[in-house]
């Protein structure tokens, strides 16, 4: 059984390029065999779609959950944008009117 793997990954070195560019090489060709202790399970193609739908499924629900958080807390924070220019209005009119006052005072003391 040895000898044959080896002969199995001495070929797909031959046809693989890394895991990363080809993920049928060798990388992906290793995890396909049975060692002693395993056991294989053959299944359906219709099953085997039902696994990959309800993977999906999952992957689907997770990323809508990481919006939904992502889009209250984006709320969030332009709520705090809008009170903190609505005080900056409001220090920016402060400032304006007590700038003529002090002007005036000034102009009264002279």
């Amino acid at each position: 059984m040895e000898a044959e793997l080896e002969k199995s990954i001495a070929v797909d070195d031959r046809l693989a390029k890394t895991p990363e560019e080809d993920k049928y090489g060798r990388y992906e060709l290793n995890k396909d065999y049975v060692a002693n202790g395993q056991i294989m399970v053959t299944i359906t193609l219709a099953e085997y779609r039902e696994l990959l739908t309800k993977h999906a499924s999952e992957q689907v629900n997770e990323a809508n959950c990481k919006r939904f958080t992502v889009e209250r807390e984006r709320d969030e924070l332009k709520k705090q944008v809008e009170e903190l220019r609505k005080q900056l209005n409001d220090l920016r009119g402060m400032i304006a009117s007590a700038v003529p006052l002090k002007a005036a005072a000034d102009s009264q003391d002279e």
